[in-house]
C-alpha cells in the first residue's frame, strides 16, 4: 500500500501535510474505496497485534518478575487495560489533529529508540549465559531420567548467522537514523 499510494500520490498537493486521516480519503479519490478498506484493514490489523504483544508482554512481566498470583484472564484484562486507558485518554482530549501528531511523535521516538534496543536484543538473544535453560528431571514411561552436569542446561542463544544478521540490521538502523538526522539539519 505503502508503495502504491507513493507513486500515485507523489507530488500531489494534497500529499504535502497528510496524517492518517487525510490519507485514508485521499486513498478514496487516487486509488478506489476497495484500497482505502484494505488500507483500514492493514491499519487495524497492526493496532491489534501490538496490542496482543503489549499484553503478552505485561502478562510475561506479571507472571516472571513480579510474581503476580492471580488467575491467567485477570493478568490479561489488567494488561490490556494498562495498554488501552493511555490511548483512550489521548483520544478523548486531544481529538483527531492531537492524534495525528501523537502518532506522528511515537513514531519520532520509535526511530529513535529503535537501533539501541535492538542492540540489546541482539547481545542477549546471542549469550549463552542469558539464553540457556536449567533442565529438571522429567518422568519418562514411569521412570525418572537423571542428566549428568554437562547436560542440564539447554542453549538456546542465536547462532553465528542470526547474530551476525540482528548486528549489520542494527548497523543499518543506526546509519539510516544519522542519515535522517543530517538531511532534517541540512534542510532546516
Amino acid at each position: 500500500i505503502l508503495i502504491v499510494a507513493g507513486d500515485t500520490m507523489y507530488g500531489s498537493e494534497e500529499a504535502e501535510n497528510a496524517d492518517l486521516f487525510s490519507l485514508n480519503d485521499m486513498l478514496k479519490m487516487y486509488l478506489g474505496k476497495g484500497i482505502a478498506i484494505v488500507f483500514f484493514i492493514a491499519l487495524l490489523a497492526s493496532g491489534l497485534s501490538s496490542s496482543v504483544i503489549c499484553t503478552i508482554a505485561g502478562q510475561i512481566v506479571g507472571e516472571g518478575h513480579i510474581k503476580w498470583k492471580t488467575k491467567a484472564w485477570v493478568r490479561r484484562l489488567v494488561t490490556r487495560l494498562i495498554s488501552l486507558i493511555p490511548c483512550a485518554v489521548v483520544v478523548g482530549c486531544v481529538g483527531q489533529k492531537g492524534i495525528s501528531d501523537a502518532i506522528n511523535w511515537s513514531q519520532v521516538v520509535l526511530t529513535i529508540t529503535l537501533p539501541f534496543l535492538t542492540m540489546q536484543l541482539v547481545y542477549l538473544t546471542s549469550s549463552k549465559k542469558v539464553m540457556a535453560v536449567n533442565i529438571k528431571n522429567y518422568q519418562n514411561n514411569g521412570k525418572y531420567v537423571t542428566y549428568s552436569e554437562d547436560e542440564k542446561r539447554n542453549d538456546y542463544a542465536n547462532g553465528w548467522i542470526s547474530t551476525i544478521f540482528g548486528s549489520l540490521v542494527t548497523i543499518f538502523l543506526f546509519v539510516a537514523n544519522c542519515y535522517l538526522l543530517v538531511e532534517i539539519g541540512l534542510t532546516n
